[in-house]
């Protein structure tokens, strides 16, 4: 594989020191492992090489494979998820999370100014929050598969818009391709963010399927929740 390429990978982690498994595209697997969350898809995800779409040490694991090679390949931790860093962990007065109406304990995953901490300790009116990732300072272990190169401009762009438009099966993004022209059909009573979510696919996109020209956004509800004050709705952007 080469960086920019656009690849199909079905992998499964687990932390070496616990062998405890945390992130799998396999639907046995995740609910074997305690991992399965009700209406998240399991299959094999979408990949840009060279993109940082994966923990660096994974993605130079990638680049050594073809489509349909599988490796059990162990990562250190300066590769998976960073070592841990200590000016992460910051001690907040407890008098900041009551203005919030909120009650830490350890082990409380709370958002900070817009980044995730967990809390470690609650003692004396302070609050001992760590900000390193879950991971930081563990080696890691991927059993990984390259499943599918992507090569087509329309394979590539379907496989994207379910990445960056993450929905249930019955509610997916469907594009359809012709002449350089990309249609991406979106559902309706999307979040607020589809408007920045269209911008990032869009240039993501221009960078990877070179051969598109043209982005064209079609949203569309049911008449049921067009009875309800909404519509169909259509939109389009061009690169």
């Amino acid at each position: 594989m080469e960086k920019g390429d656009v690849v199909l990978v079905s992998f499964t982690g687990k932390e070496l020191l616990t062998n405890k498994t945390f992130d799998t595209t396999d639907l046995e697997t995740a609910k074997r492992e305690g991992l399965y969350k009700d209406g998240q898809v399991y299959k094999a995800v979408p990949v840009i090489l060279g993109n940082g779409d994966v923990i660096p040490g994974l993605e130079e694991e990638l680049l050594k494979l073809k489509a349909g090679e599988a490796r059990t390949v162990k990562i250190a931790a300066a590769k998976a998820f960073g070592e841990r860093q200590p000016a992460l962990v910051r001690v907040v007065p407890l008098k900041e999370f009551h203005k919030h109406q909120l009650k830490p304990v350890p082990g409380l995953i709370v958002n900070v100014d817009n980044r995730y901490a967990k809390v470690q300790s609650v003692s004396g009116g302070r609050v001992r929050l760590d900000f390193n990732p879950e991971l930081a300072g563990r080696d890691v272990e991927y059993q990984v598969r390259i499943e599918r190169h992507l090569a087509k401009p329309e394979e590539k762009a379907q496989a994207l818009a379910e990445k960056y438009f993450p929905l249930p099966e019955d509610r997916k993004v469907r594009v359809s391709y012709k002449e350089g022209n990309l249609e991406v059909a979106l559902p309706g009573n999307l979040q607020k963010e589809v408007a920045v979510l269209k911008q990032v696919y869009s240039k993501v996109i221009q960078a990877y399927a070179k051969e598109v020209k043209n982005i064209r956004f079609v949203e569309t509800v049911g008449l049921d929740e067009a009875k309800a004050g909404t519509g169909e709705k259509a939109g389009a952007a061009k690169k």
